[in-house]
């Protein structure tokens, strides 16, 4: 398992630096495919939540495990589809930092919802985050390539996540590290949510 693990990490390591490199050398961010695939990445409030819901999902167990990323997944596609077309969508990025908040508390507290309540909540969530990802489609890039970018690499960071929050369930950790991570995510929340407040 370890083995699988340090191959989550390297493969979002190295695809991050590729395409960081291809995008440095793209006129005017014209490739969709490399856009998309930074956008992600560009900021922890989208960032710490996609970490979040594959840990959250490890954390609930099966099969949350593989629902919940796929719940995020539709729904981001969905927020970004009315993003790109121009839909109003309001409050965006105060719900995109209080997601961080609230999936760091579901960490580090340990919440262990049906799926019948963290599915609607993972699923709004991700319809703000998406939402953000389209409405910020550079004008020359092509939609679906974008769209593919980030799909890639938010899977990735979900991967990653059910990754940690597998080396975090050892006994030796005690739960200290579940709730470090937890607590942590819900601080950048936090901050962010602060930050567009004081704006």
């Amino acid at each position: 398992m370890l083995k699988t693990q340090r191959a989550i990490v390297a493969a979002v390591l190295l695809f991050y630096i590729f395409q960081a490199f291809g995008y440095a050398h793209e006129g005017g961010g014209e490739a969709g495919f490399s856009s998309g695939i930074l956008h992600p990445v560009m900021g922890f409030d989208h960032v710490v939540v996609m970490l979040g819901v594959g840990f959250w999902g490890y954390q609930i167990g099966r099969p949350s495990l593989w629902i919940l990323p796929l719940v995020f997944l539709a729904a981001m596609l969905s927020g970004a589809v009315l993003g790109i077309f121009g839909m109003p969508l309001y409050s965006v990025e105060i719900v995109i930092a209080f997601s961080g908040i609230a999936m760091g508390l579901f960490i580090a507290m340990d919440e262990r919802y049906p799926l019948w309540l963290s599915i609607p909540v993972v699923a709004i969530f991700a319809l703000f985050h998406g939402y953000a990802h389209g409405v910020e489609l550079p004008s020359a890039a092509h939609p679906l390539m974008y769209i593919t970018g980030f799909s890639i690499m938010t899977s990735l960071l979900m991967a990653l996540g059910i990754g940690l929050a597998n080396v975090l369930k050892k006994p030796s950790y005690k739960g200290v590290g579940t709730r470090i991570v937890g607590i942590l995510i819900t601080i950048i929340g936090g901050l962010f949510l602060s930050n567009i407040l004081m704006s």
